[in-house]
């Protein structure tokens, strides 16, 4: 899996347009290349500015084109994400520090958004956890009420059908921490092509070494 760093202010501006990422997240859910066409009908927005930030993309190195097609007598393009990691990192110019900082804030929220979502529609359309919840209609805090109802009963299998949230804190060496983290990245570099029978798995890690002064 190859990295991309954000390292210029032209970069940036080019990742964090909102438009984009929603192509970006698209392309990548549905894993399948896609002409600009059919990408401004799913998202709705227009053609023109769809080919301009598929131009965008495509010159960050996140998207490629795929292949071409003769359609009618027009050459229709197909294009598809690249399976690269985009590393946001920090600059030392106070601008790009607050839009990298929006980059991330914005991918972060994008996930657990996407996971609440899903989690609250799962336990709404879920029987039992209906039965576990006792009300037609659930409420707003369905999600975790949902979670813990059925991780409690083994009424459904909670990490596979909705999916999981960890936070805590892992004593680690200095070795460790690296091995982990070639773990996941080689974990993640083997499940990166879609296949029939996998499903698209979206996910936000964050992991750092606490300082001394922030444990109080």
């Amino acid at each position: 899996m190859q990295t991309i760093t954000l390292a210029t202010k032209e970069q940036l501006d080019i990742y964090i347009n909102p438009q984009r990422q929603r192509l970006l997240r698209f392309l990548a859910i549905t894993a399948r290349p896609m002409t600009p066409k059919e990408l401004s009908v799913a998202l709705g927005i227009s053609a023109s500015a769809t080919q301009h930030h598929i131009a965008r993309l495509v010159s960050l190195g996140v998207v490629a084109l795929s292949h071409t097609k003769q359609i009618r007598g027009i050459t229709a393009h197909y294009y598809h994400a690249l399976p690269v990691t985009v590393r946001i990192g920090y600059g030392s110019v106070p601008e790009e520090q607050a839009q990298r900082i929006a980059i991330i804030q914005n991918s972060v929220n994008n996930v657990l958004g996407g996971y609440i979502e899903h989690a609250s529609a799962h336990a709404a359309t879920s029987p039992a956890v209906k039965k576990l919840m006792h009300q037609p209609d659930p409420a707003a805090n369905v999600a975790i009420e949902a979670y813990q109802a059925a991780a409690e009963t083994d009424a459904v299998d909670v990490t596979a059908a909705i999916g999981d949230v960890l936070t805590g804190v892992a004593h680690l060496r200095p070795q460790e921490a690296q091995q982990l983290a070639r773990m996941v990245r080689a974990f993640l570099r083997e499940h990166e092509t879609a296949t029939r029978d996998t499903n698209p798995w979206e996910y936000a890690l964050i992991a750092y070494p606490v300082q001394e002064a922030s444990r109080a």
